[in-house]
């Protein structure tokens, strides 16, 4: 009994529309970051093997490959940073405000089941 009573509240959180808009929003955010840093890194990498002089060249006392690859460490570094406090700042609120929402109607919905 328990068992179908917490199957019934997952399947009410999953198909919930409001849960379905966080997760589409978490999606797209997730994929347009992921997008942005295998650009940087693909460049970077296309830069290596079609224009590997370029990267060679001097700047004061390493190759210009090296602060380029170095940015694209970073740039990976600042888009985790950015997913980590979009995250922390909208999607767990908006979360634990659903699953508080869905927690009190199924408790409701239990109380008037055992009437």
């Amino acid at each position: 009994m328990k068992e179908e009573v917490q199957q019934e509240r997952e399947e009410r959180f999953l198909h919930d529309p409001e849960f379905l808009r966080v997760i589409k929003t978490r999606n797209t955010i997730a994929y347009t970051l992921t997008a942005l840093i295998l650009i940087c890194y693909f460049a970077f990498v296309a830069l290596l093997a079609y224009n590997p002089a370029l990267l060679a060249q001097q700047t004061g006392n390493a190759t210009l490959g090296i602060p380029l690859g170095i940015g694209v460490i970073i740039i990976a570094c600042i888009l985790t940073g950015i997913y980590v406090f979009w995250a922390n700042k909208h999607y767990d609120n908006q979360l634990a405000q659903l699953r508080a929402r869905l927690e009190k109607a199924a408790s409701s919905t239990t109380e008037a089941n055992q009437q």
